[in-house]
């Protein structure tokens, strides 16, 4: 379906799932070769009419060329329904949709472009970093041909150089490119940008066996624990001087905890004057994150130096390190506890190096997103971390990812191992991989080594009432694909002698998810002054 199309479709949305039975439909869809015969698998393994509606038409959402005889069987069953979908006008829609994609695609762009004369980037290149930003922010699937709104979102978000849009012809075919600008550096991961650097671990022991201390490093130690912050921030390293004309060493920086909120941006603003203001709100974040994350250093050390604490879920890993041979640790999975409350899984630590590890990790990584979908249940799955038998912790060890193809790899296999028709709902609870960077790694090992873990959260307002299917190699012979769920914090596939149960279950699940959503959303709204009143 085109976009005109779409729209009219999702403005009688509501209305068509309660009056269509569509039985009948998906036999002589399937005999036009509109659908397939596993999606009218699909839609008869749901038990409500509603349910089979809204199956097959999110499959037909995104079927090219199905309108028009989707609109022939709607005259034939239901002329009203027909007659209120094809006189439907959806201009206004159309229109700030269009908006909505423009105002996006400038941001994105100014997030993850720069102004660089002479410099060229491809579009589908740009394509594929507008689409992992629009992913990372919890949207889903990029919208297919917007290319038409890009050239004017690149041309507007860069209003002091001159870009244009050309073309060159590359083994027979048409390649299009943008000129003037590339790619932000800084928005790239280190590794990306082939910068080595030495960390400095506040876990890691001194010659008596004490833990490194914050306020014992000199001032080159110290600069060289700030160069990989600035790096990953933008901040231009040349502010690091300040600290040798100012003679500022750990003692003088773990300082900070002593000053006010006041005294401390007026130090900053003194010493880091021609520091652009944005440069220096970064770094004023830089010295809280350090700070606290010693204090927490210093609390481990003093039970167990080798404890390392997660990720915080659902949030980018950026400044995170994990120290090869540190225990995970992490919270004990119960049945009981709220659906909104994730739970952790260790995937499996294969030794297959290059293209085949970012497939394994995705095939993983899709069984473990069905498993939270299906069960509507927050998770995390960890790799490079192996489980410690009987116990619920993992040690970290790391793999050795590629990072520049990872997450192009690891995109394909995820858009194959889901139906077409639930991709933008997988990829709007799906998070895009964290590759956590391990240090203190071996030095036989030359290969820098992460732990990547992949986060869902199938929210209610994405996932409403929807069976998730995943197509891998447990459905083999099964085009529709599995169902997954957990069983003891453990990935099970759901036998067919359950998917009814299931089925008729699903709806309280969803409901479970919602109401927990909705006690978490009014504990975190401010009370007003009239809150309490009789």
């Amino acid at each position: 379906m085109d976009e005109t199309q779409k729209f009219k479709i999702r403005k009688n949305y509501t209305n068509l799932l309660n009056n269509l039975q569509v039985e009948d439909f998906c036999d002589n869809l399937f005999s036009k070769h509109v659908i397939e015969f596993d999606d009218i698998q699909r839609v008869r393994a749901e038990v409500t009419d509603k349910d089979k509606a809204k199956r097959l038409i999110d499959i037909l959402l995104t079927t090219k060329g199905s309108f028009n005889p989707f609109m022939e069987e709607l005259k034939l069953s239901r002329s009203d329904l027909y007659e209120i979908v094809e006189k439907t006008d959806v201009e206004k829609e159309l229109k700030e949709e269009k908006q909505n994609i423009s105002v996006y695609l400038k941001f994105a762009i100014k997030r993850r472009f720069m102004f660089s004369f002479g410099m060229t980037v491809t579009e589908s290149d740009a394509m594929f970093a507008i689409g992992h930003e629009y992913w990372r922010d919890g949207r889903g699937e990029l919208p297919k041909d917007i290319s038409y709104c890009l050239f004017e979102a690149i041309s507007k978000a860069f209003k002091e150089g001159y870009v244009k849009r050309i073309s060159t012809v590359q083994n027979g075919q048409t390649i299009w490119m943008y000129t003037n600008i590339e790619l932000n550096p800084f928005k790239d991961t280190l590794s990306e940008r082939g910068i080595e650097y030495e960390e400095i671990d506040f876990e890691e022991s001194t010659d008596t066996g004490e833990p490194i201390q914050l306020k014992d490093l000199d001032t080159s130690k110290l600069k060289l624990m700030l160069a990989p912050y600035f790096q990953r921030k933008g901040i231009d390293e040349k502010y690091l001087a300040v600290f040798d004309e100012e003679k500022i060493d750990g003692e003088v920086f773990a300082s900070r905890t002593t000053w006010g909120e006041n005294v401390f941006q007026q130090k900053l603003d003194g010493l880091f004057a021609e520091m652009p203001f944005g440069d220096r709100w970064k770094f004023k974040n830089i010295v809280t994150t350090i700070i606290d994350e010693h204090y927490i250093t210093s609390l481990k050390s003093s039970r167990n130096r080798n404890i390392t604490i997660p990720r915080c879920f659902n949030t980018a890993a950026e400044m995170k390190f994990y120290k090869n041979g540190s225990v995970l640790e992490i919270p004990q999975f119960s049945e009981s506890s709220d659906l909104t409350k994730p739970i952790h899984i260790f995937g499996q630590n294969s030794d297959q190096v290059d293209i085949s590890l970012p497939k394994s990790i995705a095939m993983e990584s899709a069984k473990f997103a069905g498993a939270c979908l299906t069960n509507r249940r927050n998770g995390t799955i960890h790799f490079g971390v192996s489980q410690i038998v009987g116990s619920h912790e993992g040690k970290v060890v790391g793999l050795p990812i590629a990072v520049p193809d990872f997450m192009q790899i690891f995109y394909d296999e995820i858009k194959r191992c889901f139906h077409k028709d639930q991709l933008d709902i997988v990829l709007q609870c799906l998070r895009p991989p964290e590759l956590i960077r391990v240090t203190k790694t071996p030095k036989k090992e030359t290969r820098p080594l992460y732990v990547v873990e992949i986060d869902v959260v199938p929210k209610y307002e994405t996932t409403h009432f929807d069976t998730f299917y995943v197509k891998d190699s447990s459905s083999e012979g099964d085009s529709v694909g599995a169902i997954y769920t957990f069983l003891k914090s453990e990935l099970t596939v759901l036998q067919k002698d359950q998917l009814r149960k299931y089925m008729e279950e699903k709806i309280c699940i969803a409901q479970k998810r919602k109401t927990e959503e909705f006690s978490i959303g009014q504990r975190k709204r401010p009370k007003s002054h009239t809150d309490g009143c009789l």
